[in-house]
């Protein structure tokens, strides 16, 4: 049977472009929203309704920058890859790789800030557009998370460049991310090759042994 050298290329989007602001209040003095379609679908709507018909997706590049609010105190802002606790100090939020600190006075905003591209890949190379576990490792790389002081408002401007993979009926819940091979599958893999090495250098001795003519019959003693 041929093969069908289309087969995989329509199922699997071009690169789709994202430009959306997030603003609000602080809940005692910190927000927070997951990097997911659904996680950011009251900041961009367009986002949230393209993935409800894509199973996964990856995300190429985010830049952020952050915008005077009228705040009574000082801001930072930062992307935190998917920790088990996130940063809930201004001092821990200045310790990620990206983040922005905004100080009340200041009247221009800050300057972009790119996530490095190691962080926003994330621990798969896709990611679930749909939330069904409550366990979110499978549906974000990470979270935007904003620390300030009591109720102050805040806003940040994003820029975020995404690719979407395999179609699927809008709601359905896509199956979990195949998980990379882990170190005990990894070891069994390394000693199976490791025997197989030290089976092909016997083989290789045991050669010229099998190859050698039959030994001469012994002489009768005429008895």
């Amino acid at each position: 049977m041929p093969k069908n050298k289309n087969r995989g290329k329509s199922d699997l989007s071009g690169k789709e472009s994202f430009h959306f602001l997030w603003v609000g209040a602080l809940v005692a003095g910190v927000a927070q929203f997951q990097l997911s379609p659904s996680g950011i679908a009251s900041q961009s709507t367009r986002f949230n309704s393209i993935g409800d018909n894509w199973a996964l997706v990856r995300y190429l590049k985010l830049r952020f920058r952050m915008h005077c609010a009228n705040v009574s105190a000082n801001q930072a802002a930062c992307f935190s890859p998917q920790v088990d606790t996130f940063p809930s100090t201004l001092a821990q939020v200045m310790e990620r790789p990206a983040a922005l600190y905004q100080d009340q006075a200041q009247t221009v905003p800050t300057e972009w800030m790119p996530v490095p591209v190691a962080d926003l890949r994330g621990q798969f190379p896709w990611f679930k557009t749909i939330n069904g576990t409550p366990d979110t490792t499978e549906e974000t790389p990470g979270n935007m998370v904003i620390i300030g002081t009591g109720t102050d408002s805040y806003a940040l401007e994003f820029w975020l460049d995404v690719q979407f993979k395999e179609e699927m009926a809008p709601a359905n819940t896509p199956s979990p991310v195949p998980r990379p091979v882990g170190v005990i599958a990894r070891t069994l893999y390394e000693r199976e090759d490791s025997l197989k090495k030290d089976r092909a250098r016997v083989l290789a001795l045991l050669a010229p042994c099998t190859s050698a003519p039959p030994p001469a019959p012994l002489p009768s003693s005429g008895l």
